[in-house]
């Protein structure tokens, strides 16, 4: 995983506080995204993170971007939310 592990701290962080926001809501985004055809857990993973208020991630992105791509930051994620599709 290329993304620092400062960086990987503050995403963290970012998607834990958002999965706390949303947690009464979690199952139903979980029936809705299994639905879907393709890598549902990836879009999830994406529509979660870009569920955070923009000026709470804009300066993450930012920094990030200026070393890694999406390919990085979906690692990063898919090591993140692992736990919930673990399940």
């Amino acid at each position: 995983m290329k993304i620092t592990a400062i960086h990987f701290s503050q995403l963290e962080n970012l998607i834990n506080n958002q999965i706390d926001t949303l947690s009464g809501q979690l199952s139903e985004y979980f029936s809705r995204y299994q639905r879907n055809t393709g890598d549902w857990q990836k879009r999830f993973r994406w529509d979660l993170l870009y569920s955070i208020p923009y000026l709470e991630r804009a300066a993450w992105f930012d920094e990030v971007y200026k070393y890694a791509n999406d390919d990085h930051i979906d690692t990063a994620l898919r090591k993140i939310t692992k736990e919930y599709f673990d399940a």
